[in-house]
């Protein structure tokens, strides 16, 4: 998805503190911040949280130093404005793995998630290249560089001591948006598997992984908000548990604009170089890693209400799709493959 994605989660965490003895049990800390153009919020048990600040804030500067699109010194911003490809440097331990998500995905969505869609996202005004809004369709324009999103275009090659990736087209750029935040969010959660914290939320922009419990014992709740463009961010459509799991809800509601009576959205149809817009509002994806979730969710926006549908019952994949069928703002729910054993309440 694209840059600073206001997707529609909402934490619902009362932070408190007791003493139960006179040896003390670890606390829950809180540790807040900003990354990708948004913010990042951790809840866990344990110690050390300014430490453990410095540290999370290092590991997303280098996180960002490999795939974020607006830093010209990136790997990504390196092998989209070279012709022929790259070499990824040994000290990236992060490209390569989303690289390959990304292509799991191309084929297990058929397509609808392509991160190849980097021209387009910056033609239309989302992306890294600035702001500018079109102010006419040039549908030349747009066949024309529907032409050069080919995620066939780059080629990874690796052996044991590097790793190149070539691009077949050369103006070809990828976009790894509709991924980084929740691979951001699972290269979080080994850095506290890692100090074996076992109870921890790590949000990141709206996209969340929780392992064990919250303060007072129970698993972490959260909350996906109504999916309409002037919602508050308090008006909650569904409330939910998080069982160690992962959550990412994908939407158009929030970053768009509108020039001559139409509205463009930052999620594109990467096969016909458009945005996504139907009456599918938001479409939310429980999975183990959040990575995967991220980019399903994205993916099952641009296939609109009954392609989702579709492939929701061809894969076993539990998801929530917020639509409205008749343009009449009364919002209905789609749930598959078990995600409304996850609802705690809903509206």
């Amino acid at each position: 998805m694209n840059k600073a994605n206001f997707k529609s989660i909402i934490l619902l965490l009362v932070i408190t503190v007791g003493v139960y003895s006179c040896q003390p049990p670890e606390k829950y800390h809180k540790v807040t911040g900003s990354t990708m153009g948004t913010y990042y919020a951790i809840t866990y048990k344990g110690s050390n949280p300014a430490q453990f600040k410095k540290e999370i804030d290092q590991i997303l500067i280098d996180f960002n130093m490999s795939v974020s699109t607006y830093i010209e010194e990136s790997t990504i911003s390196k092998l989209n404005s070279n012709k022929e490809g790259i070499r990824i440097p040994e000290n990236d331990p992060f490209f390569i793995p989303v690289f390959k998500k990304a292509d799991v995905l191309y084929e297990l969505t058929g397509g609808d998630l392509n991160t190849s869609v980097a021209p387009l996202v910056n033609y239309w005004g989302f992306g890294y290249k600035g702001k500018d809004q079109i102010s006419r369709v040039d549908s030349l324009a747009v066949d024309s560089l529907l032409q050069i999103v080919q995620r066939t275009s780059f080629e990874l090659k690796e052996n044991d001591s590097e790793a190149f990736i070539s691009k077949s087209i050369p103006e070809a750029e990828i976009d790894f948006s509709s991924l980084a935040k929740g691979y951001g969010i699972d290269v979080l959660a080994k850095y506290f598997e890692d100090k074996k914290i076992e109870d921890f939320l790590i949000d990141i922009g709206g996209e969340a992984r929780a392992k064990g419990v919250n303060n007072v014992g129970e698993t972490w709740k959260l909350a996906i908000n109504k999916p309409k463009e002037d919602a508050p961010v308090d008006d909650l459509e569904i409330i939910l548990k998080l069982d160690n799991q992962s959550l990412a809800t994908s939407g158009n509601y929030r970053i768009y604009y509108e020039k001559g009576g139409r509205k463009f959205a930052h999620i594109l149809n990467p096969k016909t170089g458009y945005s996504a817009l139907s009456n599918l509002l938001s479409a939310s994806v429980l999975a183990e890693d959040c990575m995967t979730a991220d980019g399903l969710a994205t993916a099952l926006m641009v296939k609109g209400l009954e392609g989702a549908k579709e492939f929701l019952s061809k894969n076993k994949i539990p998801a929530c799709l917020i639509y409205d069928a008749d343009g009449d703002e009364d919002l209905e729910k789609f749930y598959a493959n078990g995600f409304k054993k996850s609802v705690v309440k809903e509206r």
